[in-house]
């Protein structure tokens, strides 16, 4: 990973990802997968983890008003440098705000506060920055199991190995407490993806895959749910559709 990462750059990726004028599709997709599992679960948590979060806050918007505490975690410190200008409210901080008001609209009756409200309540509860290799069996550097796990193009973009791949997603899966849930996404079936025409690895793994990963590390086999969703917009940059999954810990 050392070796493909040498060449990233987090204001790019931001630029190129999270700086269109609407949540791009796949974001979209996931925001509902997010929100149809909350609305379904209908329960809180203590404590929740978003495993190779790069530069971004968006995916753990949706879970602010249910949760106590938030913890990101990503192997680049560049990434997490990003997001603690972010939480800082410096100037030179990506603008999220198109994105926090878009989820609310997506949210719906469901939302009750304002963008800005949301956006406060987020930087309360976010409590810790925490760099992460997940093909180590110990992921993060603290003890905690939580009740929520979540890691969005992570694993599947940190390697070129499906055999990695797999490996990765059971280590994070072991930071699950009992009966916790995993939501994660991956690129469909694409052994690249770029960013500002710069190769990065993915592991071209398909919806079977991911299900596949899921039984064999710790989760209920009645729970687990995965759902394939087409991105055309992203055709350039090396895919076209996405896999997003969950599943409860034994």
């Amino acid at each position: 990973m050392k070796d493909s990462y040498g060449q990233w750059q987090s204001k790019a990726y931001l630029k190129q990802y999270y700086s269109t004028d609407h949540i791009a599709e796949d974001e979209l997709h996931i925001f509902q997968f997010i929100l149809k599992f909350l609305k379904r679960e209908n329960q809180k948590f203590d404590k929740i983890l978003d495993v190779g979060c790069g530069p971004t806050i968006h995916h753990v918007l949706p879970f602010v008003p249910l949760v106590d505490e938030v913890y990101l975690a990503d192997y680049l410190k560049e990434n997490l440098d990003e997001i603690d200008k972010w939480l800082k409210n410096k100037k030179d901080a990506h603008d999220w705000s198109t994105y926090i008001k878009e989820e609310l609209d997506i949210e719906g009756k469901d939302a009750i506060e304002t963008p800005q409200q949301r956006t406060d309540l987020l930087r309360e509860k976010i409590v810790s920055l925490l760099r992460c290799d997940v093909f180590q069996k110990k992921v993060i550097p603290i003890d905690i199991k939580f009740s929520l796990v979540t890691s969005f193009f992570c694993v599947d973009c940190a390697t070129s190995s499906k055999k990695e791949w797999y490996n990765g997603v059971r280590n994070i899966s072991e930071l699950i407490e009992p009966s916790g849930w995993i939501i994660l996404s991956a690129l469909r079936n694409t052994d690249k993806y770029f960013v500002n025409g710069k190769q990065f690895p993915s592991a071209n793994v398909s919806e079977d895959d991911v299900k596949s990963a899921l039984e064999e590390s710790g989760f209920h086999i009645s729970t687990i749910e995965v759902e394939v969703r087409p991105v055309p917009m992203w055709e350039a940059e090396g895919f076209n559709s996405i896999v997003i999954a969950c599943a409860q810990r034994k």
